[in-house]
């Protein structure tokens, strides 16, 4: 992959990764005080699996730098 694609995936999966944490943390909270409608319940579910899904895409388009990272820590040892 071109590295200006990867950094512009990874500006995209970044900034999405931040609003559906956000939004997750808000529901959140509305369930635990016990204000959630039913809205809340829906959207908290099913951004609970997006969040999954682009936490995937995040360690795929960075895999080459943790890769890096675990071999780079392991030879020093």
């Amino acid at each position: 992959m071109k590295p200006k694609t990867k950094t512009s995936l990874l500006i995209v999966v970044n900034s999405l990764l931040f609003l559906t944490f956000a939004v997750q943390a808000g529901t959140g909270m509305l369930m635990g005080s016990g204000l959630a409608g039913e809205i809340s319940w829906n959207l908290h579910g099913k951004l609970g699996f997006a969040l999954v899904l682009l936490v995937v895409a995040h360690i795929v388009l960075n895999f080459s730098w943790i890769k890096a990272q675990i071999f780079k820590s392991s030879a020093k040892k």
